[in-house]
This record gives structure tokens, C-alpha cells and sequence, in this order.
């Protein structure tokens, strides 16, 4: 762990004003790989120009500067492309009798702002990283198939969503649900609130608050026993915390928590809210858990955004179903104290979930 970089991202929340001391030469480069690592270069540029603003000494080298505002740059390019797309497509699918809704991702430039006031200076939105765009259809899946083979066919289909190839600058994935869980009691308890909270985000084609206090965790969740769970998943839960207008009570998400299996998750990442942006408690939906805070932190820094960045697992390009399924099993080993359930649960699904798509002639 680098408490500098815990610093820099508090300075780019505006959470703090300062570093503790002006990095050296070296501790900017390890800062940058860091960032990098965590898919939060964008932010952490942010943070640099805020230093820079108060007139505080960074004494970041020239050449790391550069090559970081480069970096930034492509970022808020991208972020334009990403948002003008996503007008595009949701345009397109409400003209073929779809409504839909725009999940995390490009979403979450709405609450990326550190002023209530929305002042566009403040918007923290065009320095975040971006992938592709998921959006969330409604209707039921042989529909959108038959939409998306109109279309653009394809047999990139999983159970969670599928490929629509319709611009060549930017990816899109139309969700038949917006995330799952891999123990079925616990998925039905979920598939259950997405449901009660279906009819808002379709009539608005933007994420309810309620919906994404609930949402982004359960994301973040089940990246956590697949691929690895990275910081920049967790900013974009900050900012739901700290931007909700609507919010579920502490009693109604504790209930929910349970139901879901995901209860230790939320103490983790309720601690690391507090630990590491500075969320004041008022925000937190349950009482954090310093124990499995600093174990969900350790992974993460390990890790890296979606564990692409983890040294202890040997990923290869081309890796074979058998590979990948022990590689998961193994590093499901190590998060079980979040959910044992989960870890129980999870072979079976993914070797259901295997024979499903080769049923389906899906790759």
C-alpha cells in the first residue's frame, strides 16, 4: 500500500489540500505506474493541476508530466466519443421500440462532480477512464437476439449480456439484466430489486439512486470473484454515495445485504470509503468493517483494475476454458471470507453457464 497515492486521490476529491510531503523523482514514477494500474491516471492528473493551481511545488520531472497530460488527453477525448455514442444508441434503440438505460461507465459522469452546484470545472467525469458502453435493454432476451442478429449478428452472447457491433470507435454490450450473482437464492433476492427498480430507470434512461447504491456494489462484487476489483470501480461507488439524492436506509440495505450474501463486501468497502476518500459516515449505508476493509484493500492494490495487473496469476493469451476455469477457482480461494457461498456456488454456474453457450452454438 502507498499512502501517497491514497493522498492524491484525496486531493483529486478535494478531501484534502495538500500532500503530506512533495514526492521525489522516483515516488512520481511509482505514483504514475500506480495510477496507471488502477485506471486512474485521468484523476490523478486532476489532482496534479490542483497542486499546481494552489501554487504548491509537485516537483514531478518534466518527461513523467508530459507523458501523464498525454495520457489525460486521450481520456477526455474518449470520454467525448463515449458520451456522443451513447445519445446515439439510445436514440437508435428507442426509434426500434427499446428503452433502455446507460449502466456505470459513461453513467457515472453525471455524479463525478465535486461541486452540487454541477460548476464544470469541478466535474471529475472527463478525467475518468472509460471502456465500453453497457446499456441495459428492456425486454426480454429472444427479443433483443433478434434485434442485435438484425442488426449486427453475432455469437459473443453470455448469459449476462451480448456484443452490438454498430460503431467502429466504441463497444457496446446490451445487458439482459444488469449484473448477476452466482448463488441462485442470493441472484433471486437481487434479479428481484433490479425489477422494483426496472419501471424509474427505463421511463428516465438514466440509473436511479437507489438503484445504483445497490448496482455498482453488486458489480464491483462480482468482478471481485472473477476477474479482481480495482479502485477506480470503487471511486465510482464514492460518488454514488456522496451525490444520491434518494437514499436506502441503513435498515433496508443491512436486510438486503444479508439477503444477497454481500454483507461482508459492503463493511469492507464501507471502511475503505472512510480510509481512503475520506467519506464522511453520514454517507455510509452500514457500519464499516476495518478487518476485511484492509483485506478487500490488499487485494486491490495487488490486483489492479479487473486483476489485469496481478503478478501472482499466470494469464495467458491464449488460455484454454480448462485453464481459466482452475486459475478462477483458485483465486476464488482467496477472497471466500467475503462469501463462501459465492466461492461453493461458482464452479457449478460457470461449468453451467459453459454448456449453455456451446448448447446455444455461442462462443
Amino acid at each position: 500500500m502507498n499512502p501517497l497515492f491514497f493522498e492524491l486521490i484525496r486531493v483529486a476529491l478535494h478531501r484534502q489540500d495538500s500532500l503530506s510531503h512533495v514526492p521525489s523523482a522516483k515516488e512520481w514514477m511509482v505514483l504514475y505506474h500506480i495510477a496507471e494500474k488502477q485506471a486512474l491516471l485521468g484523476v490523478c492528473f486532476y489532482a496534479i493541476r490542483r497542486l499546481d493551481e494552489q501554487g504548491q511545488s509537485v516537483n514531478i520531472p518534466e518527461s513523467i508530466r508530459m507523458q501523464w497530460l498525454g495520457v489525460t488527453a486521450q481520456i477526455q477525448r474518449r470520454n467525448e466519443v463515449l458520451n456522443r455514442r451513447c445519445v446515439e444508441l439510445q436514440k437508435m434503440l428507442k426509434d426500434t421500440g427499446f428503452r433502455s438505460c446507460i449502466l456505470k461507465g459513461q453513467s457515472m459522469a453525471g455524479i463525478y462532480n465535486l461541486d452540487l452546484n454541477f460548476n464544470a470545472g469541478c466535474n471529475l467525469g472527463f478525467y475518468r477512464q472509460s471502456g465500453d458502453i453497457d446499456v441495459w435493454v428492456d425486454g426480454d432476451r429472444k427479443q433483443i437476439m433478434e434485434y442485435v442478429n438484425s442488426v449486427a449478428p453475432t455469437d459473443d452472447v453470455r448469459w449476462l449480456h451480448t456484443r452490438l457491433d454498430v460503431f467502429n470507435d466504441a463497444e457496446v454490450e446490451m445487458h439482459f439484466m444488469p449484473s448477476y450473482l452466482e448463488c441462485p437464492w442470493q441472484n433471486r433476492a437481487l434479479q428481484r430489486f433490479f425489477d422494483s427498480e426496472k419501471e424509474a430507470c427505463f421511463a428516465s434512461g438514466k440509473c436511479t439512486d437507489r438503484f445504483n447504491q445497490v448496482f455498482i456494489l453488486a458489480h464491483a462484487f462480482r468482478h471481485l470473484f472473477s476477474e479482481g476489483v480495482g479502485m477506480r470501480q470503487l471511486m465510482d461507488y464514492y460518488f454514488v454515495l456522496k451525490n444520491s439524492v434518494e437514499r436506502i436506509s441503513r435498515d433496508e440495505f443491512s436486510l438486503f445485504m444479508n439477503r444477497t450474501g454481500m454483507e461482508r463486501f459492503a463493511e469492507a468497502l464501507m471502511w475503505i470509503m472512510q480510509h481512503v476518500f475520506g467519506l464522511e459516515s453520514e454517507y455510509l449505508l452500514c457500519e464499516p468493517s476495518e478487518k476485511y476493509g484492509r483485506v478487500l484493500l490488499d487485494e486491490m492494490i495487488q490486483s489492479g483494475n479487473f486483476g489485469h495487473q496481478d503478478e501472482r496469476v499466470n494469464r495467458s493469451q491464449n488460455e484454454s476454458a480448462i485453464h481459466r476455469f482452475w486459475r478462477i477457482g483458485v483465486y476464488n480461494c482467496r477472497v471466500m471470507s467475503f462469501s463462501p457461498w459465492t466461492v461453493i456456488c461458482s464452479p457449478l454456474w460457470r461449468l453451467w453457464h459453459w454448456c449453455w453457450r456451446k448448447k446455444n452454438g455461442y462462443r
